[in-house]
């Protein structure tokens, strides 16, 4: 039965059980999130045109020998306390530890003040630039929720994740994975 199965591939079924549908749904969801966006390379086009329009060339995104930038993904579309919570947590998370990337936003906003005027009222970080970006060409762009997602310099995507505040230790436990993955 599905005892043996899950014991043959290592499934511990106690922990499973202590989660209801709902969130082992979730769960699941966000493990795909990564299996589809992990390795992505993001298209050089699109990022040179955001930063051109910002008056900056594309290896500006990773001066003073930054390797990788922790990308918070936010849009208009997304429920605003959404929105506000995955900020607040980047900029606390970059605030409170020392790391070796820096952080940017990119806002799907209608315009480049209205995006301007969301970041002025949230506390920030050092070096943390918004950029104005309609659309990342990556599958959990489409979800509709913000995200965060790390680049390195050859613009790979690695690790994706979507930040809740119903799962706050999944948001702090992924903050300390990657804090120890890129030191």
């Amino acid at each position: 039965g599905n005892g043996r199965l899950s014991k043959r591939i290592g499934i511990n079924t106690d922990s499973i059980s202590q989660f209801d549908s709902k969130t082992m749904t979730k769960y699941l969801l966000m493990s795909l999130d990564l299996l589809q966006n992990d390795g992505l390379r993001l298209e050089n086009a699109e990022i040179i045109e955001v930063v051109s329009h910002n008056n900056m060339n594309a290896d500006s995104l990773f001066a003073d020998g930054v390797d990788h930038l922790l990308v918070c993904r936010i849009s208009h579309y997304d429920c605003e306390a959404c929105a506000n919570y995955a900020l607040e947590r980047a900029i606390e998370f970059m605030n409170n530890n020392e790391v070796s990337f820096r952080m940017v936003v990119f806002g799907n906003y209608e315009t480049d003040l209205a995006l301007k005027i969301y970041g002025n009222n949230h506390s920030t970080c050092d070096g943390l630039t918004y950029y104005r970006v309609e659309d990342i060409n990556i599958p959990i762009d489409s979800h509709g929720n913000p995200y965060y997602f790390l680049i390195n310099k050859d613009l790979i995507v690695s690790d994706v994740f979507t930040p809740e505040k119903m799962h706050a230790e999944q948001t702090g436990m992924y903050f300390e994975v990657i804090k120890n993955k890129w030191h």
